[in-house]
């Protein structure tokens, strides 16, 4: 990794002063970030040339990527505003990080020092008003980001789940496609296309635009379950890829409440008030989905009710899962579809990471034999064996000493 910054040794004071960096990632993909604290007298404006997500708080700039641009060297770029109180020599460090191998890992560009001189102390040194163009480029006007995109779910009480899909597009005119992972138990039916090209593969919806539609457009479609058993919905993913002259930008389908709900065939509909139960959090670092066992209790279906608990304590013995994945920003579980996996990915929060993992063994011997298979048949090198005890995570070697196995 190689990163270098076109930061001139001379500014002027009260003038916007724009800093182009070089990036060159060669095969390197996935999340990284940009991090620069910058002196007192400094301000950041993100501008034109941004193709990362900027971010300017405590005099820290960070420029964020969530997937850097396939391109192996590319260009970004972002504007300091000088105070025009500032005189002098001042010093700036920065640094690259990414994750590599699943592990984070950083660059650190040389400490550069700034002369700011004032507008007479530069004209003092032979230089012209004219000049100020050369040495200060004022960035266009800042961007806003051009479509926004989010999900709503509506229970039609008689166990169907209608979706939607809200994209408000400003100006982007070009091709876009937007991938969102299915429930495997449920049929899907499409409601609205938003005049785009929708096909279902593999339990993932993909939607082409050959031009994203400007204003505001919706996709809608309807889940019911396969089978007379009940199913439970939770933690939709999903994300839009626009394609542009620079590349590629991908947009997360953002969710404003991310409830669950629990579908069943019409000819025993779930109670109303097993719709809809909002998810809580654990008090440990493991996010765990919870159910208000009082409302299971009070439901007037027993064997439903029976069902939803036997679901919810799924893992409640010690089991083991395979990690292909640990990074310091959470992903859409789209991401994984490169692999062709054809199964679900889990997402935790553990140790300050989003962790990612697959599958569900009883035992120690056949998360191995499945571990060993997926090294084989998957470019996923770093996979490797997890145990639990319920939904927390616990040593393997604990976890085999307990079982026996």
């Amino acid at each position: 990794i190689s990163v270098s910054s076109n930061m001139p040794k001379n500014a002027v004071a009260g003038q916007k002063l724009r800093v182009i960096l070089t990036i060159e990632k060669n095969n390197l993909n996935g999340f990284a970030k940009y991090t620069q604290p910058l002196p007192a007298g400094f301000v950041a404006l993100e501008d034109s040339g941004q193709n990362a997500e900027f971010r300017f708080e405590n005099n820290i700039l960070e420029l964020v990527w969530l997937f850097l641009p396939k391109e192996n060297s590319f260009t970004t770029s972002y504007t300091l505003q000088i105070a025009d109180t500032l005189k002098g020599t001042f010093s700036f460090e920065s640094e690259f990080s990414y994750i590599y191998k699943n592990k984070i890992a950083s660059t650190s560009l040389p400490k550069h020092f700034l002369k700011v001189l004032t507008i007479n102390e530069f004209l003092a040194k032979g230089g012209q008003e004219s000049d100020l163009k050369n040495l200060v480029i004022v960035p266009e006007q800042k961007v806003q980001p051009s479509v926004k995109i989010y999900r709503t779910k509506k229970d039609t009480l008689k166990g169907k789940l209608i979706v939607e899909i809200n994209i408000q597009n400003q100006n982007h005119t070009q091709s876009a496609q937007l991938l969102e992972g299915i429930p495997e138990a449920c049929n899907i039916a499409i409601l609205d296309s938003a005049k785009a090209d929708i096909t279902v593969d593999n339990n993932l919806l993909k939607v082409n635009w050959d031009k994203l539609p400007l204003g505001k457009s919706q996709i809608r479609y309807l889940l019911t379950p396969k089978t007379n058993n009940p199913v439970i919905l939770s933690d939709f993913q999903g994300a839009l890829s626009l394609s542009n002259d620079k590349g590629e930008i991908l947009y997360d389908v953002f969710e404003p409440e991310n409830n669950f709900y629990v579908l069943q065939a019409p000819k025993n509909i779930v109670p109303n008030e097993m719709i809809a139960v909002k998810e809580k959090k654990s008090n440990n670092k493991n996010t765990q989905t919870t159910i208000n066992k009082s409302l299971v209790a009070s439901a007037s279906n027993t064997a439903l009710a029976s069902k939803i608990v036997k679901s919810f304590k799924k893992g409640s013995t010690i089991h083991y899962r395979i990690q292909v994945a640990a990074l310091s920003k959470a992903v859409p579980k789209s991401y994984f579809n490169k692999y062709s996996l054809n199964m679900p990915v889990n997402k935790e929060q553990h140790n300050g990471l989003y962790k990612y993992t697959i599958g569900d063994f009883k035992t120690y011997e056949q998360a191995k034999a499945f571990k060993d298979k997926l090294l084989k048949s998957t470019d996923l090198k770093n996979a490797f064996i997890t145990a639990y005890k319920k939904e927390n995570r616990i040593e393997v070697q604990k976890a085999i000493k307990k079982t026996g196995k």
